[in-house]
């Protein structure tokens, strides 16, 4: 886990505040994820970038500039969209 202080503090990209609203997440719980998370680990696909997890709530986050980057609910599976086929 990289060295996060407790006095970080992230900030929510527009896509994730649109993920949020689409998705019926509360700001407050992906910002609970993202500065008190239950579970961490290192995304495998986009590196430096982290999975922040609370309560179901994923918050991939990259510390380096304090953003969460998206949301999603943990061990969901969705769909693929047509641009990932």
């Amino acid at each position: 886990m990289p060295a996060i202080a407790p006095a970080d503090r992230y900030t929510l990209s527009r896509h994730c505040l649109k993920q949020a609203q689409a998705k019926g997440f509360a700001p407050a719980d992906i910002l609970a994820a993202a500065h008190d998370p239950q579970v961490t680990y290192e995304s495998h696909q986009h590196p430096g970038q982290w999975k922040f997890i609370r309560n179901g709530v994923v918050a991939v986050v990259d510390p380096a500039v304090h953003l969460v980057i998206t949301v999603f609910v943990n061990g969901t599976v969705t769909p693929l969209r047509a641009d990932q086929i």
